[in-house]
């Protein structure tokens, strides 16, 4: 597992009633980088104590901050991927064994690339039947 390190986040927690932290609707801002809005789940994770209870306090699912909290297993070589790779792919090896991250997402995008190739195929062949 990669090692955390401390980064400056940016949270925007707003009062729902009795201005109290526990009655808070506490948002993730949109404009975070993916490493960002992981290391600030993290961070409210650790003040909710499920990932369950962070993602009700967000009005999220629990796969949603999962799949966030995920980046953060990355090896830090893999981390330098997030906005050059396909993020549903870098998430999907962070729960891997850090040693087989990089050839799983190797292969997942050969396989994405295959299925793109077969699906502009299929529409290839289907634009010339008529």
């Amino acid at each position: 597992m990669a090692a955390a390190t401390s980064h400056p986040v940016s949270l925007v927690v707003r009062p729902v009633s009795g201005g109290s932290l526990q009655g808070s609707q506490l948002n993730v801002r949109q404009d975070l980088e993916k490493l960002d809005e992981a290391r600030a789940l993290q961070r409210l994770l650790a003040i909710h104590g499920s990932q369950t209870a962070l993602a009700q306090r967000l009005h999220r699912s629990q796969g949603w901050v999962s799949q966030r909290l995920a980046l953060l297993s990355l090896t830090p070589e893999l981390q330098a991927h997030v906005g050059k790779d396909p993020i549903d792919l870098l998430r999907a090896v962070g729960s891997m064994p850090p040693e087989q991250q990089e050839a799983a997402l190797e292969a997942l995008k050969q396989e994405r690339a295959r299925k793109e190739t077969e699906k502009q195929g299929t529409q290839t062949q289907e634009a010339d039947q008529d």
